[in-house]
């Protein structure tokens, strides 16, 4: 069966990604799918001009 769950996490653009550096970010918010086994197939971030970012979690489950 496939599974799939999508998920938008609201947050800030960090300092460093403003200067360009690269960054890891990591999102609690998406643990618990984790420990169900799924994975992110595809992310799309789209940011604000108030300096806010909506990342979207496309992540899928195969059994």
């Amino acid at each position: 069966m496939k599974q799939q769950e999508i998920i938008t996490v609201f947050t800030t653009i960090p300092e460093d990604v403003k200067k360009k550096h690269t960054v890891i970010t990591t999102y609690p918010e998406l643990d618990k799918f984790f420990e169900k086994g799924m994975y992110v197939e595809n992310i799309v971030q789209s940011c604000l001009a108030d300096g806010r970012c909506a990342i979207t979690f496309v992540l899928r489950h195969y059994s």
